[in-house]
């Protein structure tokens, strides 16, 4: 069987799986690694040291220096794993086999930016994961293996991307291991009956809770952007107010009518909101002052 020769573009904990896992192989050679030029990853440049492999971090990887240096290597493929650059054409047209990528989306319904934030905040029962080619457009090329996973209601930002972790190295391998045995097939993403929406990168404005809307809706964002994003907000007495973790109570009833957004209840380690629709219950928070009763979120 012919060996399959790559250069890796990568950084973060989405690609430290998907070494471990390549340098396992012997039919799959690693003939360097691109990792961002601005990168606090530096376990990525650990990994390359114990195998020997040269490290790069270009400032833009479509220079002249860059394809010069990428194209000596000969390599049969690219491979991106959160890698935060846009390859132009010849950059693309470097390894015989082209650039791949793998997308924590369901393509082409979840393109762009945060698409695991905004699943969750968005409310949807399942998410995707994709790998596909790389052409001049983003997250536009043909793809190569998709799989979609259940989002629980109890799952939050945190929980799905450390699954997700997971779950990308494991369809990068499968998708690149069809490479190695010649069993690739692909297929354009307008064949695919489906939205077509991009995301934009999340701003501190998506932060901001409205209190009037349905409860589920601010219970999706409060999860949807759980550390190690910054966490849902509202302003309390004219000071703002994180929220990381709540609950939905269901069964819980007020003989007074409250305005939304108010504090009803107070305790040491949560308290209770009340919303359109029902009653919020915080668990994990942050404020500099006391939580009061009676006071109303904005």
């Amino acid at each position: 069987m012919k060996k399959l020769t790559i250069g890796l573009f990568a950084d973060g904990q989405w690609s430290h799986q998907l070494f471990e896992k390549l340098i396992k192989n012997k039919k799959i050679i690693i003939k360097f690694i691109c990792s961002r030029y601005k990168s606090s990853d530096n376990l990525i440049g650990t990994l390359a040291r114990k195998k020997n492999l040269p490290l790069y971090r270009f400032k833009n990887i479509n220079s002249n220096l860059a394809s010069k240096t990428l194209s000596k290597y000969s390599c049969d493929l690219f491979v991106s794993m959160s890698y935060d650059q846009i390859f132009e054409k010849h950059i693309i047209s470097i390894p015989s086999k082209g650039i791949i990528n793998c997308h924590a989306g369901k393509l082409p319904d979840y393109k762009g930016r945060n698409v695991l934030n905004w699943a969750i905040i968005n409310g949807e029962k399942y998410y995707g994961i994709t790998t596909h080619f790389i052409n001049e457009k983003i997250d536009e090329g043909n793809i190569i293996l998709q799989k979609q996973y259940k989002i629980l209601d109890s799952d939050d930002y945190d929980k799905i991307l450390i699954k997700s972790y997971v779950r990308c190295s494991n369809l990068m391998y499968l998708t690149i291991k069809k490479f190695l045995h010649n069993d690739l097939f692909s297929y354009p993403q307008k064949n695919i009956k489906s939205r077509k929406r991009y995301f934009k990168k999340r701003n501190a404005k998506d932060e901001k809770i409205d209190w009037s809307k349905n409860i589920k809706d601010i219970y999706n964002l409060i999860r949807g952007i759980s550390p190690p994003a910054p966490g849902a907000k509202s302003y309390l007495s004219k000071r703002i107010i994180r929220f990381y973790r709540a609950k939905i109570l269901n069964n819980y009833q007020t003989r007074i009518q409250y305005q939304n957004g108010a504090i009803i209840e107070v305790k040491k380690n949560h308290f209770l909101v009340n919303c359109k629709n029902g009653v919020l219950k915080i668990l994990d928070w942050d404020y500099k002052n006391n939580i009061v009763k009676g006071k109303i979120l904005r």
